[in-house]
């Protein structure tokens, strides 16, 4: 009879036991044909010997192997419990399962697992097995775990604080690590250290800066043997970094020689702000790569330039080792520039051969001269840069001197620089400058002319309707309206056709165009249903029939435009009202 079970037992769960990893093993009890009632069984053994992780264990193996997937996933999490208390599986052997748990719970079994395997080897806690029966359990009904039946077991309170930390609860995680640290008596638990650490880790987290390097040097100062020694000092040395204290950093050097090549970085970098620049390049030395070693060099050249430490960056600067490169050149104009060294920059000037390097220290003395109002010597060195660069800045630059002594027009300066530019984006700025000019000038032809050729330039959509709106304000002066209309009617079928549409009947409504023209006009323009203008041009068109006295053709109009509390609805209510009145 037992054989025929087995029989039926195994074809009709083939499937389940291909992917599930408990193997079938022989009943220890009267064989019963119902497999529910089976399972009932050994789940009522498993909790009626939950203080035997053992038998735990054993009875819920039993009733896995007889389980449905939605039954195991249950029961998986105090079986794998048990396992780990007795020593009998490793969480890792399950791993693929372990995805179908509740977040928490997975978290939870983890730290179980750890604690054991890190701190408890071959210590025995007490009701330590059945207290994270009883949170895994509270878990899965969705329950609250309160601190009054935890007794506030230090262990649990961590081991809860860390899962809750994992899951990303960060609040509920320093609710437990607090209470767990406000026991005086657990300063003295192997687990305090890594209490500390986790609380840094939260404040970390929190922004808390302040909070976190309190922590951290009480744990560096109390606890000088915790097991995260390399870390705490990594982030005290970020920490001040980040807060620039530099002779914090190096009041740390004796305590961190024994891995002074892992953070060189910090020290070299504060050693140059305390103008230490000795030790700063004995430190240098444990780099062998000469890359590697400049590479820092310009990391606090820049940091120095920041801190506007000139004369510092100046001496970094003459220690980098391959002096031929384009990035040290770069960098000694800027460092002169900033400087102010004048002498040293027509130095270099007078030295350099290259005509591109030699321009580019031009541009350099030109920016230098106009920053201290020598005009005349600026436009030499400008002039000189135009010519061996033809670079459109340095133009601009070139024709603001000569505008600002004096020389030319602002006329002139406009004419010339659009004429002679290159640069697409320089001229788009200029151009748009020329602009506002010339709309000040009230010259609105000629600026007719210049947003023509603004158009022409590749813009984007808030830069095309910019322009139209500009061009719609300069046409009620010039009364192009062909110009004007045939501009609009380029963009009748694509993105901003709801817009340019809008415009057009704005347009030849305040020109008084015939209604049939403006119809005829407006037709072309393809607007997409939903399109932010489509209400707008409904009520421009309201408004015209109204002009024309077609008022049920108006009312239709503006009846369609009230849909809530938008301007459009209010504007549309109060047509109605007058349409009434009259």
């Amino acid at each position: 009879m037992e054989r025929n079970y087995l029989k039926f037992f195994l074809s009709s769960n083939l499937i389940f036991l291909l992917f599930y990893p408990y193997p079938l093993r022989k009943l220890k009890i009267k064989f019963h044909p119902e497999k529910e009632k089976r399972k009932v069984y050994f789940l009522k053994k498993a909790y009626s010997d939950i203080e035997d992780p053992l038998k735990v264990y054993e009875n819920l193996k039993d009733f896995l192997s007889i389980s449905d997937f939605e039954d195991s996933v249950k029961v998986l999490p105090i079986f794998l419990l048990a396992g780990i208390e007795t020593k009998k599986i490793k969480l890792s052997d399950f791993e693929k399962y372990l995805k179908y748990i509740n977040p928490e719970i997975r978290e939870l079994l983890k730290i179980f697992e750890n604690l054991y395997e890190s701190f408890y080897e071959n210590y025995n806690l007490k009701d330590t097995f059945l207290y994270f029966i009883y949170i895994i359990n509270a878990l899965n009904f969705k329950k609250n775990i309160t601190l009054p039946y935890l007794k506030d077991e230090p262990e649990l309170l961590y081991s809860y604080s860390l899962m809750k930390f994992n899951a990303g609860k960060i609040k509920e995680s320093e609710k437990f690590i607090k209470k767990f640290l406000k026991k005086k008596k657990n300063f003295f638990n192997p687990l305090y250290d890594d209490a500390l650490y986790l609380l840094a880790l939260i404040e970390r987290l929190k922004g808390n800066k302040n909070r976190e390097l309190k922590i951290l040097l009480k744990l560096k100062n109390d606890f000088p043997y915790t097991p995260y020694k390399n870390e705490i000092f990594l982030r005290l040395l970020s920490i001040y970094f980040e807060k620039e204290n530099y002779k914090k950093i190096i009041e740390l050097e004796e305590e961190i020689s024994p891995f002074m090549e892992r953070v060189i970085p910090y020290f070299y970098t504060a050693y140059v702000f305390e103008g230490k620049f000795g030790k700063a390049e004995n430190l240098l030395k444990k780099i062998n790569e000469s890359k590697k070693r400049d590479s820092l060099r310009y990391m606090v050249i820049e940091r120095l330039i920041k801190r506007k430490k000139y004369e510092y960056a100046d001496f970094i600067a003459e220690e980098i080792e391959n002096k031929e490169e384009k990035r040290f050149f770069d960098l000694l104009l800027k460092i002169f520039y900033l400087k102010g060294d004048e002498a040293s920059l027509l130095d270099l000037y007078k030295k350099e051969s290259e005509d591109e390097k030699k321009g580019e220290i031009a541009e350099i003395l030109g920016n230098y001269y106009l920053k201290e109002g020598k005009l005349k010597e600026s436009e030499k060195f400008y002039k000189i840069a135009y010519e061996k660069l033809k670079d459109d800045d340095i133009l601009f630059s070139l024709l603001f001197v000569r505008l600002k002594s004096k020389k030319i027009k602002q006329d002139d300066f406009y004419r010339i620089f659009l004429n002679s530019a290159r640069d697409t984006n320089l001229i788009k700025k200029v151009r748009k400058d020329y602009h506002f000019y010339l709309k000040e000038k009230d010259e609105f032809k000629q600026a007719e002319r210049n947003l023509k050729e603004l158009l022409k330039l590749k813009n984007d959509e808030d830069e095309i309707k910019f322009l139209i709106r500009e061009l719609f304000e300069i046409e009620r002066f010039v009364k192009n309206d062909t110009f004007f209309l045939n501009i609009l009617k380029k963009y009748k079928k694509n993105k901003i056709s709801g817009f340019a549409a809008y415009m057009a009947l704005k347009y030849m409504i305040e020109r008084n165009f015939p209604e049939e023209e403006i119809f005829s006009f407006i037709s072309q323009f393809e607007i997409k249903e939903g399109d932010i203008y489509e209400d707008k041009i409904t009520f421009l068109l309201a408004n015209l029939y109204l002009k024309e006295e077609k008022t049920n053709e108006a009312k239709v109009l503006f009846k369609d435009l009230i849909k809530g509390e938008d301007s459009l609805s209010y504007k549309s209510l109060l047509m109605l009202g007058e349409i009434a009145i009259n």
